[in-house]
């Protein structure tokens, strides 16, 4: 099956009474083109020893130009993104199921409802392929840091690569051998930037 890398927007919720969104829920798309120059970084050679130092990239990667990259490292990428969509597809079945069984709704609120589940479909798959290609990069650089030794890990202080830093540190942390690590704002030549230790 063909996936594409494509903005789905942010977390839909849905209900009797119509579609609603969680903006503080936004779609993981807006990471994964950083992380994958980040991934490419490693390849250039632009750490120094332990210290990787990673400047924005103006030189924009097309949907298939990363998922090529991301394959190989992660050549299982495609049963990945496919096993992450069959276990929405069914807690999207199991949400259907719910409705049907809630008692104080009219039936006609139950359609409404269902057929805002199915209105929303779309969405919920893109964001399911985003949320799985993101994952899978962020395992990959975190993998690259540990191969090539890198200690610290030096990025623009921005919304973006914050939320990158998080999700890596947890990464991290959860392998089967931990690796503590933490970050911190530093001042630079170019500015402020996130310090990923």
């Amino acid at each position: 099956m063909s996936y594409e890398i494509k903005y789905a927007g942010p977390k839909p919720t849905v209900s009797q009474h119509g579609v609603m969104f969680d903006y503080s829920k936004d779609d993981r798309f807006q990471f994964i083109e950083i992380l994958v120059h980040l991934i490419e970084a490693f390849n250039r050679h632009t750490h120094d020893g332990e210290t990787l130092h990673f400047s924005i990239k103006n030189n924009e990667l097309s949907s298939q130009e990363m998922i090529n990259i991301l394959k190989r490292y992660v050549p299982d990428l495609d049963e990945r993104i496919e096993n992450e969509i069959k276990e929405f597809l069914k807690v999207e079945e199991e949400e259907k199921k719910h409705v049907r069984e809630i008692k104080d709704l009219t039936s006609e609120e139950k359609e409404v409802w269902l057929k805002n589940i199915d209105l929303v479909h779309d969405i919920n798959i893109q964001r399911t392929i985003n949320k799985a290609i993101y994952h899978a990069a962020v395992e990959v650089l975190g993998r690259e840091l540990l191969k090539d030794h890198i200690k610290k890990l030096v990025i623009p202080m921005q919304g973006r690569y914050h939320h990158i830093a998080k999700s890596l540190s947890y990464m991290l942390d959860h392998l089967k051998t931990p690796v503590k690590s933490c970050y911190k704002i530093i001042e630079t030549n170019e500015g402020l930037a996130l310090e990923f230790d």
